[in-house]
Order: C-alpha cells, then sequence, then structure tokens
C-alpha cells in the first residue's frame, strides 16, 4: 500500500482533471498522459468476460479467487506485495434494476456515503464509498443485466480515494477488433492492429473515444454533424462527442443530438445556449410562431421557433386573447390584463370578455 500512496500526491491533483466538478465526466485518452509525465506506471488488465479494461498501478498483482467467492461471483482478486491493499471486480445479476434505481438505492443504503454518478470513458458509472467494508466502489450495469462492481480498499487508507479515482477514469469497453489509433512522426494519427497499419474505414473505439477515420487515417478535419452508415453523429476534430446532447447546426438548420447521435423521435422543447426552441423529429422549426403546446403540457409563446421568454402580455390565438408571463401561458393567473386593444379580464390564462 505504502508503493500506491506514494502516488498521492500528484493523484489528489489529477482527480480534479479526472472528473470535471459540473458534468463529473471522464476521459482517460486525457488523463493518460499526465501520469506518463509524472512518472506513474502501471497498465491495463483485460477483462474478456466483461468487454471491459482497467488501469491498475503497479504494486497490485492478481491472486488467486477462492471457490466460495467465485461462487458468490467474484470474477478477479487483485493485493500488494504486503496484502494491505486489496482490488476487486464482481458481478451479480441486476435482477431489471436500471442505473437510476441503482443510483437512488445506493444513496440510501447504510454505512454508505460520497454517493456519485459519472460517465467514465462513455460508461454509466456509481461510485461510492463503504463504510461497513472499508472500500471505494464503482458500479455499472451492463447490457446483459449484470451489475459490475470494482472495489478497493482499504477506504481508511491516505489517498485511497485519489489512487480510486484514477483508476475509474480509466475503466473503458475493450475494442472488439483491437484497432489503436497512434500519432506517427508526422502528427497524423493512424489506425494500427497488432502493431500493423491498416487501412480502416468507419468509426473505430480506443480508449473510451469514437472516431471518424477514412483509410486508416483519423479524419481530425471533420467537425459537426457528420453521417455514416445512415446514422448522424455530432463529431469534433473526427471525434464524435458522445458526452454532447443538444443542437448542432448543418447546413443552415439546427438538429437534435443526444450523446452525440442525431435524434430524430424527439419532439418537443430543447434547453440549447440559455434559450428554449421547438423541435420536431429533431429537427429545430425555425418558423413556428404563437402559442404552441409541448409535450410537458404547457403551453408557449414562441417567435421564430423560440420561447419568447422575455415576453410578458396578452397574445391572440385560433380567435380568442390569451396572457403569456416570460413566454409560458400563465393558466394560474386571474385579473385584469392591458394591451393596445384595451383592457381584458383574464380567467386561468384566457382572456374571457374585454372590459
Amino acid at each position: 500500500m505504502k508503493k500506491l500512496i506514494a502516488f498521492v500526491m500528484i493523484l489528489s491533483m489529477l482527480c480534479s482533471l479526472a472528473f470535471a466538478e459540473d458534468a463529473r465526466v471522464a476521459n482517460w485518452a486525457e488523463v493518460e498522459p499526465m501520469l506518463s509525465e509524472m512518472g506513474l506506471t502501471g497498465d491495463f488488465t483485460v477483462f474478456e468476460q466483461l468487454g471491459l479494461k482497467i488501469w491498475l498501478p503497479n504494486g497490485l498483482n492478481a491472486v488467486e479467487v477462492s471457490e466460495d467467492d467465485a461462487a458468490a461471483g467474484r470474477l478477479a482478486l487483485f493485493q500488494s506485495d504486503d496484502q494491505t491493499a486489496s482490488f476487486a471486480v464482481d458481478m451479480a445479476k441486476a435482477e431489471g434494476m436500471t442505473m437510476d434505481q441503482l443510483f437512488e438505492s445506493t444513496k440510501a443504503a447504510e454505512g454508505v456515503s460520497d454517493v456519485e454518478r459519472l460517465t467514465a470513458n462513455g460508461l454509466d458509472i456509481i461510485t461510492c464509498k463503504n463504510e461497513s467494508k472499508d472500500c471505494w466502489s464503482a458500479s455499472l450495469v451492463d447490457t446483459d443485466s449484470n451489475m459490475i462492481t470494482f472495489a478497493m480498499g482499504p477506504a481508511s487508507a491516505d489517498g485511497s480515494q485519489a489512487v480510486f479515482s484514477i483508476m475509474i477514469a480509466s475503466l473503458q469497453p475493450v475494442s472488439e477488433d483491437n484497432t489503436e489509433l497512434v500519432p506517427d512522426s508526422d502528427g497524423v494519427w493512424r489506425c494500427y492492429k497488432n502493431g500493423e497499419f491498416i487501412e480502416k474505414t468507419g468509426i473505430v473505439d480506443f480508449q473510451g473515444g469514437r472516431f471518424f477515420v477514412v483509410d486508416g487515417v483519423l479524419c481530425s478535419d471533420v467537425n459537426g454533424l457528420a453521417e455514416y452508415d445512415g446514422q448522424w453523429y455530432f463529431v469534433t476534430s473526427g471525434q464524435i462527442q458522445t458526452q454532447y446532447t443538444g443542437l448542432a447546426l448543418y447546413d443552415g438548420e439546427w438538429f437534435y443530438v443526444e450523446n452525440g447521435l442525431f435524434d430524430p423521435n424527439l419532439n418537443g422543447l430543447v434547453d440549447y445556449d440559455g434559450g428554449r426552441f421547438v423541435v420536431a423529429n429533431g429537427r429545430h422549426i425555425q418558423d413556428a410562431n404563437g402559442l404552441w403546446l409541448n409535450t410537458d403540457g404547457d403551453w408557449y409563446f414562441l417567435t421564430g421557433g423560440q420561447v419568447a421568454s422575455s415576453y410578458t402580455g396578452l397574445v391572440q390565438y385560433d380567435g380568442a386573447w390569451f396572457y403569456v408571463i416570460n413566454g409560458r401561458l400563465a393558466t394560474d393567473f386571474s385579473g385584469d390584463v392591458e394591451n393596445d386593444e384595451g383592457v381584458f379580464h383574464v380567467v386561468n390564462g384566457q382572456a374571457v370578455n374585454e372590459q
């Protein structure tokens, strides 16, 4: 454990970089170069059964899992040479539990603290401190409804949280075809498989990111919406922005993107850049004006496809007058309202007669 704690000062500084305070997002491609520059050594361990891999610092070595622990779902166990630190991987049936439900149940569990939900290399993960077991743990639910848990202890050791945070920042899916993106001496990123250059065209999954490549070369000049195999992706410098959800401009129109992928099924209001915009079939309706019924059951006053959040007053719709406050139909308002047409008596947001 002492060898691991020697890294703590540096790791503590890196924790703030590994996980953004607001979005709680980690990308190993950004963290890994910092570790190398500071002389931190370790290597990835692949769990083929899970389709995942994780970086472990030198000093944690694989040990045999007992038959009882294996029967209970333990897949792997690692310990320091002096057996003062350990790292375990367990799998259990999630019994239909979603990540939302797992997050709530973890927060409500006794003896658990520091519960966080984050995204590491595209994986939805819940981390916490288990006081009763004196360990840090990270859990996720895979596509086969298995709950995978990574745990490291003792949590009471100084710096253990920093070490564990970096390890979880490395957790990522294993590329099915072992394709890697490598920067060559000319600064161009190219595809390699088992050390050999390959002229691959399509999308490459690498170190938790997804990248557009053509003839084995990263498309670093591709930005915005880009199509591949019938799907449209939001891309920056050739990398699919899997963490981005919002509107994206393409050929003079705006489209709704969720987790980096165009969503043609979205209908309703979308918050973007401080405004609220109406979207139908994933496309911003720029010519939508007047009162509009949103999917949440509320009516909004639109101008140019955007909620007129700065407007308060009467608007006409279908031959009647309605009272809007900050761009939203004021169904909870009753009283007299005046405009250029006169004074109107309003009941529950609708003018019932002109005074």
